[in-house]
């Protein structure tokens, strides 16, 4: 790299980074793609044995017992009915690799798991899958029947992934990330992606990951480049919790219509986002970062050269929320002035408390086309916070 006092010895700036990490970030900046980070439980599955679908009903019913409210009794009750069906439905599988759907028999069908790695055995797993309903009954140990999993996947899941991968290419490296056991979590992304359009079955071994930890610091994927998809937060390390989008808890049992009564579906959200970071990401990369590279000399200060990060480009929920009432707020104020409502403002010098906060009352009289017209205002009335306490209930896109 230049100099600005020394012409006559190269000059180069060295940096410390994990082996392969170079290497794989220039090769993502290069095909324009960054990581994303997919939790499994409660993010884009949720899956019960029979004995986890045991200890639900038997929870719920003794929660039952000691509750009054009519109303909460009657949502657990179709909670508890919810679970037994799925259960009747993994019991028949386990006992006999077939179930009885809307008076059809279905039939287990057998799909070969191909090894990860010459060190594992090709798997044969009955598989029964139910797309009406969102349904795959799987067995981890194919030898074991106790093992049966039922499985409901997120709405919107194909959305998502047809994004990840459109037209065959690849706008995102896929990590998978979550505390459960190997093999369960390994059949439980297959589900996902069967066709290993997002993971290969070579690069899967190295991409699942168990410690939150390891995600990034394994020399594939440098954090500032990676969006993480989480239904909790706090799981994560404090300083790359502004690259987590948070989506609401999957919850099929306890809530089966919130997905389907949301205008846009919570993955869609997902993937809305992951566009809206992503084009952010290497809209800044290209005209920003890559014409200042020739500038940049040996002298300068690597804190003043900022590299995008995926956290710029991803707004909290919280944010969101304090810029929705703002612009709420903003909106209602100018239709009060435009139809004549507001006559003055007050500032800080008005005593009442409850526009203190606002800092302006408005004074109109009953017959509002009569305020407008003659301008005489008698009947004083105050901004009520109410009004402002929640914003519209409308899906975020990005």
């Amino acid at each position: 790299m230049r100099s600005r006092r020394n012409d006559l010895f190269p000059c180069f700036w060295g940096f410390i980074v994990a082996p392969g990490l170079y290497e794989s970030c220039l090769v993502m900046l290069n095909l324009r793609c960054l990581g994303i980070v997919f939790d499994l439980d409660e993010t884009l599955i949720v899956a019960n044995t029979l004995r986890s679908f045991e200890d639900r009903i038997e929870s719920l019913q003794r929660r039952l017992s000691c509750e009054a409210d009519p109303a909460r009794i009657a949502g657990m009750l179709s909670e508890i009915k919810r679970y037994q069906d799925d259960r009747n439905i993994l019991k028949q599988y386990a006992e006999s690799d077939q179930v009885v759907e809307n008076g059809k028999l279905i039939k287990a069908e057998s799909e070969i798991v191909p090894a990860l790695s010459d060190n594992h055995q090709t798997v044969v797993r009955p598989l029964i899958r139910l797309r009406e309903k969102n349904i795959i009954l799987t067995r981890i140990n194919p030898l074991i029947r106790d093992t049966s999993v039922l499985v409901r996947l997120r709405p919107a899941w194909e959305d998502l992934r047809s994004y990840l991968i459109a037209r065959g290419r690849k706008r995102f490296e896929v990590y998978v990330c979550t505390m459960a056991e190997r093999d369960y979590a390994l059949e439980m992304w297959r589900l996902l992606d069967p066709d290993s359009n997002l993971i290969t079955i070579k690069e899967l071994s190295n991409r699942l990951k168990k410690s939150l930890f390891n995600v990034f610091q394994d020399g594939n994927c440098h954090p500032k480049m990676a969006l993480v998809i989480d239904d909790r937060l706090k799981v994560w390390d404090e300083r790359d919790q502004p690259r987590v989008h948070v989506v609401p808890a999957f919850a099929p049992y306890y809530a089966p219509q919130a997905e389907a009564n949301s205008a846009v579906p919570i993955l869609c959200v997902a993937r809305n986002v992951a566009c809206s970071v992503r084009g952010g990401f290497f809209k800044d990369f290209d005209d920003s970062l890559l014409q200042r590279i020739d500038e940049v000399a040996y002298e300068d200060e690597i804190k003043d050269i900022l590299p995008p990060d995926v956290s710029n480009y991803l707004v909290s929920e919280v944010s969101d929320q304090k810029e929705s009432r703002f612009i709420l707020f903003s909106f209602y104020k100018l239709w009060l002035l435009v139809i004549g409502v507001i006559p003055r403002i007050t500032g800080s010098k008005n005593k009442d408390r409850s526009t203190a906060r606002f800092g302006y009352r408005f004074t109109t009289k009953r017959n509002r086309r009569a305020a407008i017209s003659n301008r005489r205002y008698r009947y004083t009335t105050t901004v009520r916070e109410s009004c402002l306490s929640s914003p519209p209930n409308t899906p975020r896109l990005s």
